[in-house]
């Protein structure tokens, strides 16, 4: 299973990821912004920032964002000019123009998508056509523009054309991009939520993606043209509902379904989504669940949840969004069911998986387990009980600093000079308590709070923290300041009139003329973006310095210049810490600057504290407040002490007024304290939440990770024992336990007793004879035997595996008894001559019967295996199993395969190897001895030095380990270590066919079936779809049957090609002659084995090739290009025989995309591109792992599909499936002279070290998919003589 992430967003804004295949979560890489919610799909993800605006978010992959753009440049002649774009016919296409003509494309007209697209280099000539270099300047020739081009001028060309091509490139990889929004003004309308999914809509582009929003208006929003090459889209589309509703929240399942949620309460369903109409076509309403009103939903493939608005949690029954298209019930439901537990977030996964948020104050994160496709809610929540990934470092950074930052940002104006000093010493109290940090003394005497070392603190997180926050917070210097101000307002009272009176609200002070004042002051209680800023920092040297209450994280901090003590030191601060704002002239912050409200009163309040009013503290980009206690009359009677005067008396003769601002400001003190030690100790607790390694979530998305629900995460297995616990001996418990049973003198007594037993009964006969010598054991079962002369039927069995002692394994035989008219029959197999023992299982699903073939070197060459219908799959397993390990045991192999072994895979996924002896030339092919490993490949590719690549079907990549075993060799019959789980996924087809009569129309009533199934092996008739089998028990259904609109030719808009007989050539449109008709079913499947195979996750490969001999050069690095997905060439780094993974792969630019690619001798590289023609990398050596540019050789007549090169020799396969060779190739001349047929009816081709020739012949005789070996290859005679088959590999 390849790599996928669950994504978080903590309470601070910050995005974690979870992989699943890991422990941990793992703060995300390049993260500047701060988060309100993500929506995430496997190979990105899209998110809403604190500023209410999109942002997209990429993960770097081994192969670039990499687009090619190109251009037609078009010509006519004429007799005087000769060639010339400026006197173009009327009808003509432009000048410049696309390939068809049909726009006009001059270069000036291509621009970037956005910044983060650039361009690799300039406008050129590409000089290749249908896989055929074209003439000088790349020009193509032609009678007219709409005719074949051909690249040599003939006397009748009178048009010519060439291709301009340049590739652009995206660089946003690992970073948020953002995104624009519809309108100019991006504060016009912003978002408040935000879904993505479609990644399954059927007939879309690779890697189609659509992302719904949500206006702060209520209306909704698409960003359209996402795919696999444009991750930011192109345009937005607003999808309107009714002008009366208002939707606040929207979610996107796989299948492109979508659900929102009103203002009201009630579900909305956008229904009519289809391969035409990828965005639905109407609305629907579904009423909430008990009439209780939706707070979210989440959309899944066959499932929707939602959580009301009490935390209730609410499954939606009847939900099949592979029949939405054409029922609307499938889209609706039937109806809603409660489950169990109290959530307040839930998040659907692509298949179903179901992700929540608790509804406690930690928000704990929730998995449902047993979610399977019969049972699509579920059994049981089970706590994801993970911590942040090296808390040590992570720590000062995400949840420290954060905390750490609150305390600079409170806004000072709103309390007095004691609870400053007071909130100051607390906050410090906490952060000690918490264990994060230790309070102590400096050298100068200033109070300090440093990192606590035993919690992972050390200089390289210090050295990454670079931060070092100071207060100066004492009451001296404060009530100083403010005597001033209070002295001056004293001034300007004398000098007004006796009748004014000059007020200074306390509330409002900092934006009077005590601002300047304070000034100081204000910097000081600041954190500052850049050390650039020490001089507004430093404070006023003739004012003599308070003792100093200093919040360290920086253990170097430098000494004080001029023998200053007291003077402030530059500082540093993070990159984590630099995009957020400075406030430090502001006096005080309200709610209105911030996008994030954290209330810390309904997160961690004591119950003692109440009132209204509250002070607000910011921290970076949020707001957090907190109330200050029963002081709201207070409040109350200053407020309206404004609304009678302008301002506030605070002249000593104003009696009645001084004692009346006494008594208030003692009863807010008295208030303010009480409420500030509860705000101590919940941010004591909140400290200590996340010293556990625990984060406080606000959003999970599930929609990018992929769980089997029989295989689930490491995610549960995490030790929940407490310190004391841990710090006993430093044992776990169940280490105790473990031993003390096992130094019990009830089980010392027993083995006593055992070892006695031993001594009496069998050590004092150990020298006796045996009476009874065995010289065999059996083993025998009941089966059916398929008959190999007419009548071709089934008969029934039994079998018989005698396998001898050691001294007679000679001797061992496999036998099958049957009666055929009453006669007792047998067939008898010596195990020696037995070559290979494989799964035959045939794909029609009704003779599906497990079948096993067993081969013999004569019946390999009469091509008449011996077939044995088991009664279960298991049941023929176990037979393979045993059969192969008695033919290795007579044979005297075991282990795992040498370097030198051949390896091949089956039609059905199994891998196989053949180990070769030194006379291999010599012995015929018919005797060579196939054994089966565990595993299912669709490819295998091999070195000299040990190194096996192979691609699954879902071209995931896998790495041999060295062991063996696996799949249905357990127990002893594998090794130890080495076997891993495999998981991999294919796509069963089925053709539905109809024709036309004058009565009915379209019908299947007259046609042998209905259904036809096909798939890359066999082919058959069914009546039903649901007669389609698994392969095998141990393959799983991922979907339903849906209709495949992405054939060749085009389908209508039910899925339907069109011909005039079967078979014939389809098309999409129905015309008067077109009698028969077609569609095509699909649907995935998923395997789930064991094998000696490690997944290399993240690229898609669909060609590997290793190089085919050692590293002559002796630093053991070997060669390895593939082929990606989308065409493009990469190579891999640092891949050895001790590390056969490799490091990192570093992408091979290159025109146009490839299909195959081959590593031979002297590191010469062959590749075939999409269009037929062959090419060779320049300059390939161990100093230069990608060489330098690509040599184009020209294809025979036919256009080729594959390429081998080993030793010396290069082969290649075309697309009519022949053979050639290509002649002449030598250290001056690589790239050869020319191309040699040597025979048709090859599939495939593979070159060996000393230029061996193994091919997969297409058919031999009745057989198909047949092994064989090429001889008489020599050095005179390359191309060698006719091959023989080895093994036949299907039935």
């Amino acid at each position: 299973m390849s790599t996928s992430y669950l994504w978080g967003v903590d309470i601070f804004g910050k995005v974690f990821l979870l992989p699943n295949n890991g422990q941990h979560w793992e703060e995300l890489k390049g993260q500047q912004l701060e988060m309100k919610k993500v929506s995430a799909v496997e190979r990105c993800a899209w998110g809403l920032g604190c500023d209410h605006q999109l942002y997209v978010y990429v993960h770097s992959t081994d192969v670039p964002i990499r687009v090619q753009v190109k251009t037609f440049e078009n010509q006519r002649w004429n007799p005087v000019d000769g060639f010339t774009s400026r006197k173009l016919l009327f009808k003509d296409r432009w000048g410049w123009s696309n390939e068809d003509g049909s726009e006009q494309c001059p270069k000036s007209s291509y621009t970037l998508p956005s910044d983060n697209w650039s361009y690799e280099s300039d406008w050129y000539v590409d000089e290749n056509i249908g896989g055929k270099p074209t003439g000088k300047g790349g020009w193509q020739y032609a009678v007219n523009f709409q005719t074949h081009y051909h690249p040599e001028k003939k006397w009748n060309s009178c048009v010519r054309r060439r291709k301009w091509i340049r590739y652009k490139r995206y660089h946003a990889l690992n970073t948020w991009a953002k995104i624009p929004g519809p309108f100019i003004d991006a504060l016009q309308e912003p978002f408040i939520d935000i879904a993505v999914g479609g990644t399954d809509l059927r007939g879309q582009a690779d890697g189609y993606l659509t992302v719904w929003t949500v206006s702060v208006l209520g209306r909704v929003f698409v960003r359209e043209g996402i795919n696999s090459i444009c991750p930011e889209g192109t345009s937005w589309q607003e999808v309107p509902i009714d002008p009366d509703k208002e939707v606040v929240q929207i979610s996107v399942g796989p299948q492109g379904s979508v659900w929102g949620v009103l203002l009201d309460g009630m579900a909305i369903v956008r229904c009519g989504v289809s391969t035409d109409h990828p965005l639905g076509q109407y609305w629907m309403y579904v009423c909430p669940p008990e009439d209780r009103q939706i707070m979210s939903v989440s959309v899944g493939t066959k499932a929707v949840w939602a959580v009301t608005r009490e935390g209730k949690v609410w499954f939606r029954k009847g939900i099949n969004f592979f029949k939405a298209p054409t029922d609307n019930f499938a889209a609706l439901g039937v109806s809603w069911i409660e489950m169990v537990g109290s959530m307040s977030l839930v998040s659907v996964g692509p298949s179903d998986q179901v992700y929540a948020l608790g509804n406690d104050d930690n928000k704990t994160v929730y998995l449902r387990t047993g979610v399977t496709a019969s049972e699509p809610y579920g059994k049981t929540w089970k706590v994801i009980d993970c911590k942040e990934r090296d808390l040590s470092a992570a720590l000062p950074h995400s949840s420290a600093a954060s905390l750490a930052s609150l305390l600079h940002s409170i806004s000072m104006s709103e309390i007095n000079d004691s609870q400053q000093a007071e909130f100051t010493q607390g906050l410090i109290q906490s952060l000690s308590s918490s264990q994060l940090y230790t309070q102590g003394d400096d050298d100068n005497g200033n109070t300090k709070v440093t990192p606590n070392p035993s919690y992972g603190h050390d200089d390289t997180s210090s050295d990454i923290t670079e931060k070092t926050v100071k207060f100066f917070m004492s009451l001296e210097e404060v009530v100083d300041a403010k005597h001033k101000v209070s002295v001056d307002a004293t001034r300007s009272r004398q000098r007004s009139s006796s009748d004014s009176a000059e007020v200074i609200n306390p509330r409002h002070r900092s934006r009077s003329s005590s601002q300047t004042e304070f000034k100081s002051y204000w910097d000081r209680t600041s954190v500052f973006s850049d050390s650039d800023d020490s001089d507004d920092f430093s404070s006023s040297q003739d004012r003599q310095q308070p003792k100093n209450i200093v919040f360290q994280e920086n253990n170097d901090l430098h000494s004080s210049s001029n023998g200053e003590s007291n003077s402030q030191k530059d500082f540093k601060v993070t990159d984590l810490d630099r995009n957020r704002h400075d406030y430090s002239s502001q006096s005080s912050i309200s709610s209105e600057y911030s996008d994030t409200i954290i209330d810390f009163v309904n997160d961690y309040e004591g119950s003692e504290v109440k009132g209204e009013d509250k002070v607000k503290v910011h921290s970076g980009m949020d707001i957090v407040s907190f109330k200050k206690g029963a002081c709201a009359d207070s409040e109350k009677t200053l407020t309206q002490s404004e609304k009678d005067s302008e301002v506030y008396r605070l002249d000593q003769g104003s009696s009645d007024l001084d004692v009346e601002n006494r008594v208030c400001e003692q009863s807010k003190s008295e208030e303010l304290s009480v409420c500030m030690n509860s705000f101590h100790h919940s941010l004591r607790d909140l400290c200590q939440h996340y010293n556990r390694g625990n984060i406080a979530w606000v959003s999970i998305s599930g929609g990018g990770c992929v769980v089997n629900h029989e295989l689930l995460p490491q995610w549960f297995t995490q030790s929940n024992s407490t310190s004391n616990i841990n710090t006993l001996t430093g044992r776990s418990l169940s280490a105790i336990y473990r031993r003390k049973i096992a130094d019990g003198e009830w089980r010392l007594s027993i083995q006593r007793q055992l070892q006695k037993r031993q001594l009496q009964e069998v050590d004092s006969f150990k020298n006796y004879e045996h009476a009874i010598e065995l010289t065999s054991w059996v083993k025998r079962g009941r089966m059916l035997w398929w008959r190999e002369h007419r009548p071709h039927k089934w008969l029934d069995c039994n079998i018989e595996l005698e396998q001898g002692s050691e001294r007679k394994l000679d001797n061992s035989t496999f036998s099958v008894f049957y009666s055929h008219h009453g006669k007792q029959k047998h067939i008898q197999l010596v195990l020696n001559e037995i070559t290979c023992v494989l799964n035959v299982t045939s794909p029609d699903s009704r003779q599906s019967k497990p079948t096993f073939a067993v081969t013999t070197a004569k019946r390999t060459a009469r091509r008449t295996p011996l077939m044995i219908g088991a009664n279960s799959y298991e049941e023929m397993e176990d037979w393979i199993s045993a059969i192969s390990m008695s033919c290795c045991d007579v044979r005297g192999l075991g282990g795992p395969p040498t370097n030198q072994a051949v390896w091949a895979t089956t039609c059905h996924g199994d891998v196989f190897f053949h180990e070769p002896l030194p006379n291999t030339d010599t012995t015929q092919c018919n005797n060579l001895y196939w054994r089966q490993i565990g595993g299912h490949m669709c490819f295998i590719e091999c070195s000299p030095v040990g190194i096996v690549w192979g691609l699954g079907s879902d071209h995931t990549v896998w790495v041999y380990t060295g062991g063996y075993g696996g799949g249905p060799f357990k127990g002893l019959a594998g090794s130890a270590t080495g076997i891993h789980k495999q998981t991999d996924c294919k796509e069963l087809t089925m053709y539905q066919t109809q024709r036309w009569n004058p009565i009915q129309g379209f019908t299947d009533r007259g046609l042998l079936g209905e259904m036809f199934f096909k798939n890359k092996v066999s082919s058959g008739l069914h009546d039903d779809s649901h007669q389609v089998k698994l392969p095998s028990p141990h393959w799983q259904w991922m979907n339903d049957w849906t209709v495949d609109y992405t054939l060749d030719g085009g389908t209508d808009q039910e899925g339907w090609q069109y011909a005039n007989d079967f078979p014939g050539w389809y098309h999409k449109d129905k015309k008067w002659k077109d009698y028969v008709r077609r569609r095509r079913w699909v649907r995935k499947c998923k395997l789930l084995t064991t094998g000696p195979w490690l997944e290399l996750p993240p690229l898609s490969l669909i060609d590997v090739s290793l190089q085919v001999e050692e590293n002559e050069y002796g630093d053991g690095q070997i060669a390895l290009w593939a082929i990606a997905t989308n065409g493009d060439v990469v190579t891999r780094e640092g891949v050895t025989k001790q590390n056969p993974q490799g490091k990192n792969w570093i992408h091979v630019p290159s025109d146009q995309p490839f299909q195959s690619i081959s590593v031979g001798g002297n590191y010469r590289v062959w590749g075939i591109a999409n269009d037929g023609s062959a090419y060779l990398r320049n300059s390939v050596n161990p100093k230069n792992i990608a060489g330098d540019c690509w040599f184009h050789v020209p294809p025979p007549y036919s256009s080729l599909r594959q390429v081998s090169a080993g030793g010396s020799a290069v082969y290649a396969v075309d697309v009519n499936n022949g053979l050639w060779y290509r002649k002449d190739i030598t250290l001056t001349f690589p790239e050869g002279t020319r191309w040699i047929h040597v025979c048709n009816n090859i599939q495939k081709v593979s070159v060996g070290p000393k230029d061996q020739v193994w091919v997969l012949a297409e058919k031999v005789g009745h057989s198909h998919g047949v092994v064989c070996q090429r001889l008489g290859i020599t050095a005179e005679k390359k191309t060698g003589e006719i091959g023989r088959a080895s093994c036949r590999e299907r039935v």
